[in-house]
């Protein structure tokens, strides 16, 4: 059996991916009821990238909780604690919090803790 040689041109794939956050974020409080003051309430905000590349910059801010200041310390993102930002979290601050290279298919969650300095009415 003869076999000739022969040489096949390199081909080149144009690929693209991107992050998604279509789903939207989920932000959960605990209690969910009434409060009273002197309690605290932890702020659960999920997020998860859908798409099919990472995200390079991912920007994520909350407005200040009424009714109730900010447990200094309190914030995590995946259950490692953040430093504080001018005695705030990072994610109530003016710019927010910034997390770079969320992966495809990661989830983002973000705890911080606050104390109430007046009653809650029930939250929907």
């Amino acid at each position: 059996m003869n076999v000739v040689p022969f040489s096949l041109d390199q081909m080149q794939l144009a690929t693209h991916a991107e992050a998604s956050f279509a789903d939207g974020a989920t932000l959960v409080s605990i209690p969910a009821d009434a409060v009273d003051a002197g309690e605290e309430i932890t702020y659960t905000l999920s997020l998860r990238n859908v798409g099919d590349g990472s995200a390079k910059r991912l920007n994520v801010r909350l407005d200040t909780p009424t009714n109730s200041v900010y447990a200094p310390g309190s914030t995590t993102v995946n259950d490692v604690g953040l430093l504080d930002f001018a005695g705030t979290s990072p994610l109530l601050a003016a710019n927010g919090l910034t997390l770079g290279d969320v992966g495809a298919g990661v989830e983002v969650v973000v705890r911080l803790r606050a104390i109430v300095n007046t009653p809650l009415p029930r939250m929907r």
